[in-house]
């Protein structure tokens, strides 16, 4: 019952790190992050940005990008149906288009449903909320710590993931102080 409250009450309206910037580095790359039942589209798409989409092509709801990746030439393909969008999520190409919605499918209709992001000292923060706090005023009271601590000129050498049978907060009190690190 917690879990579920989290999802609805917590996850689905705080602001909260996707990926590091250093995920995605070249145009067209992309980093899938998955939250509970959500899935978030991490893509590069053009030097200076990145954006985030819900992980699901709207004909039929399948995954668009799974781990990490690059889409081919600049086009973000579903792989069940071949619909095609570019990297700014307006669709391209739509097979049979005239089948749907009696041949009056507009683009508008099935364009990639963005997530707001923003990118803030190396990380990409996202938010599922439609009108969610502004960004400066969530990260207010730790701007001035994190950019003095230059975490944005960080880059990432090392990752490994283990999945941890428990409560994500139970995992995370391990490592809130060091003394618990190096048994855990």
């Amino acid at each position: 019952k917690f879990l579920e409250l989290e999802f609805e009450k917590l996850w689905s309206k705080v602001w909260q790190v996707a990926a590091r910037v250093d995920a995605v580095p070249e145009v067209g790359d992309f980093f899938v992050y998955d939250i509970g039942y959500r899935s978030v589209l991490l893509v590069r798409t053009d030097e200076s940005t990145i954006k985030a989409y819900h992980n699901v092509c709207p004909h039929r709801g399948t995954a668009l990008g799974q781990g990490c990746g690059h889409f081919e030439e600049g086009r973000i393909k579903c792989p069940f149906h071949g619909w095609r969008w570019n990297l700014e999520g307006q669709i391209q190409f739509v097979l049979e288009r005239e089948q749907f919605r009696n041949g009056e499918l507009r683009d508008s209709d099935v364009a990639l449903k963005e997530i707001k992001s923003v990118i803030f000292a190396g990380f990409i923060f996202i938010n599922f909320d439609s009108n969610p706090v502004s960004f400066d005023e969530f990260i207010a009271p730790v701007r001035t710590v994190i950019e003095d601590l230059a975490i944005g000129d960080m880059r990432n050498y090392w990752w490994k993931s283990i999945p941890v049978p428990a409560n994500w907060k139970i995992a995370q009190e391990a490592f809130f102080e060091t003394y618990h690190v190096p048994e855990t």
